[in-house]
């Protein structure tokens, strides 16, 4: 006659059945994590050899801003009065020829790639009417209309200001969205965001048509920085600030 299991029995067997298929679902887990890693690593790899062809993400990213964007706004060409140009003529319609304005387009590239619709929630910027222009013909439309951003900044005791052309970066707000939907590119954002940044500083540095008409101003915006939320936009203020004294010091003499 075969003896049954007692119920201590039965409770050992079941502990070791759950332990085995635990250590079964650890180890596909386990598995599946090893084989992101490498993934991952690939990816890398591959980032890398694309990057020194400039056929990466980042540097995509900032030919299409600079040759669909940057290189048609800034430089004077024959039948356009070129940035310089237009800001003074701003200027002049706006009655601001005394105001500290720099004649210059400053880009704010966020970490995240988010930039939000206007820089003016905060108290120490102001919206001014943006500065319109044409130029000639472009992708089907004869004349094609941009505008940009003019803001007023207020320096952190309130006694001088300054006003800027400025816009956040549109490709990398972009580039946050798609990022929202696609954890590959989530995890690869650093470094196609930084891949942008070097890229389009080296575009702008060597063309001789834009060179000192645009200003790159990197805010780190993640989580638990100082730079971010409204402690960023005060940090961004101040930067500005920085820079306008560096290069127009005969502004605050």
């Amino acid at each position: 006659m075969e003896r049954g299991l007692s119920p201590v029995d039965m409770k050992w067997v079941c502990i070791g059945a759950a332990g085995i298929a635990f250590l079964g679902l650890y180890h596909k887990w386990y598995t599946k994590r090893m084989e992101g890693v490498f993934d991952l690593e690939r990816v890398m790899r591959a980032h890398l050899e694309l990057e020194r062809f400039g056929l990466d993400y980042g540097s995509s990213l900032a030919d299409n801003y600079f040759h669909g964007y940057l290189e048609i706004i800034l430089p004077k060409g024959l039948s356009d009065q070129g940035f310089r140009g237009r800001v003074q003529q701003y200027k002049k319609e706006q009655q601001l020829q005394k105001e500290k304005f720099p004649e210059k387009i400053f880009v704010i590239v966020h970490k995240s790639g988010f930039s939000p619709n206007s820089y003016d929630d905060h108290s120490r910027f102001e919206s001014r009417k943006k500065m319109e222009f044409e130029v000639e013909g472009r992708s089907g439309i004869r004349r094609r209309r941009y505008q940009t951003s003019v803001y007023k900044v207020k320096s952190h005791d309130g006694k001088e200001e300054i006003t800027v052309v400025m816009e956040g970066a549109p490709c990398l707000r972009q580039l946050y969205e798609a990022a929202k939907v696609n954890p590959a590119l989530k995890e690869m954002s650093d470094i196609v965001i930084s891949t942008f940044m070097k890229k389009i500083r080296a575009k702008i540095d060597n063309d001789g048509y834009c060179r000192g008409l645009c200003e790159l101003v990197y805010v780190d915006d993640s989580p638990g920085s100082e730079t971010t939320g409204r402690g960023g936009l005060d940090w961004l203020a101040n930067k500005l600030f920085e820079i306008v004294k560096l290069d127009k010091q005969e502004y605050f003499r």
